[in-house]
């Protein structure tokens, strides 16, 4: 084995197998902690398929294992399925997957198994139609329940749903988002909201809310150990089962809790640079290196002598004891939080019919 086909690590002896390609900077939603109000998104870059393709192969040869094609919106990139029949055909890519806002994936499902993809994240910030256009400044609910049950028939397993927690946003939807674990095979993932924009710090809050809401209500979630969960735990999530449920509930905490000692993932931006931390602003552009197996090898490694042990954002936030209550999200954006007056309150996990009444129908008015 020569010394380009040995797993890359950092400082901190990390092991990187894990790269995510985001193939475009496009996406037709403008959401309100991802892109500023003004953005319209005139000279968008996206990878081309040959570059693309250079860079899996390469990886692959350096030790990377999963891919995880991103974006912006990846299904707008008018190469992805050639680009995932490619992938499909690199030895030693065990694992694709992708993370899509899933408004146009209800008709680009079977493209997508063909070329591969097993498992799928799609995010989804509410389960009210009003609140979710809010969010997205203007996206579709119904476009994107379409797609998380397409995908269910697709058979890809799992779809997980990404929900950014959005102080007096969408928090009040948390016991509904529970009930939507509870009766569908999905894993409903709560991520804290990272400031990516100015505007984004006032909207965080922190992923214990999620146990707080679950506890008054008297909903159970029982902890997922890592040993009986091989292949489940192979990221960030804390994952929890509400018992008798069909899903799983997850929760991602970038800010209040860093899990970057456990972090196994190079990023490829939409203009082929390697990022090494989504939190840090570093980048390597590959360029002309591409080409040269021994040249792109070295780039790989600089890109990872410049991962820190951990990032520095969320820590004044957290820790100081900021108070966010007082910051309040856009006048706008606001929307009624429903707190449970009693513990155990609220209708019991599990009440909903779900096998009777689609997705769409049943979410979209509330449960």
């Amino acid at each position: 084995m020569s010394f380009l086909d040995r797993p890359l690590t950092d400082r901190e002896g990390r092991s990187h197998r894990y790269l995510r390609i985001s193939l475009t900077e496009a996406c037709n939603l403008r959401c309100i902690y991802c892109r500023p109000e003004e953005d319209v998104q005139p000279n968008v870059r996206s990878i081309p398929y040959e570059q693309c393709m250079q860079i899996v192969h390469l990886a692959a040869r350096f030790g990377f294992r999963k891919v995880r094609l991103t974006g912006g919106e990846p299904l707008l990139h008018p190469e992805i399925e050639k680009i995932l029949q490619g992938i499909a055909t690199l030895s030693g890519i065990e694992d694709v997957s992708l993370t899509t806002n899933g408004t146009l994936l209800r008709d680009r499902i079977q493209e997508l198994k063909r070329g591969g993809v097993r498992r799928i994240n799609i995010s989804l910030d509410s389960l009210q139609e009003e609140t979710y256009a809010r969010i997205t400044r203007g996206g579709s609910l119904s476009k994107v329940l379409d797609g998380i049950e397409a995908a269910l028939r697709a058979g890809l397993q799992p779809v997980k749903l990404n929900v950014v927690l959005l102080k007096g946003i969408n928090e009040g939807e948390i016991l509904q988002f529970l009930s939507f674990a509870h009766d569908n095979p999905v894993h409903v993932r709560f991520i804290e909201c990272m400031p990516f924009l100015p505007s984004a710090a006032e909207l965080f809050i922190p992923t214990d809310i999620v146990k707080q809401r679950a506890r008054e209500a008297g909903i159970p979630l029982v902890p997922i150990v890592p040993p009986k969960t091989k292949g489940l735990l192979d990221g960030p999530a804390e994952l929890f089962r509400i018992p008798g449920g069909k899903g799983l509930v997850g929760l991602i905490h970038p800010m209040s809790h860093h899990f970057c000692s456990q972090c196994n993932r190079l990023r490829v931006t939409a203009e082929g640079s390697l990022r090494p931390c989504l939190l840090q602003d570093r980048e390597v552009p590959l360029g002309s290196a591409l080409p040269d197996p021994a040249k792109a090898y070295q780039l790989f490694q600089e890109a990872l002598q410049l991962k820190s042990p951990f990032h520095s954002m969320g820590i004044p936030l957290v820790s100081t004891g900021a108070p966010l209550d007082s910051m309040g999200a856009p006048p706008d954006l606001k929307a009624p939080i429903e707190e449970p007056t009693k513990p155990g309150e609220l209708p019991p996990v599990g009440r909903l019919p779900a096998t009777k009444i689609p997705l769409k129908k049943m979410y979209a008015i509330g449960g």
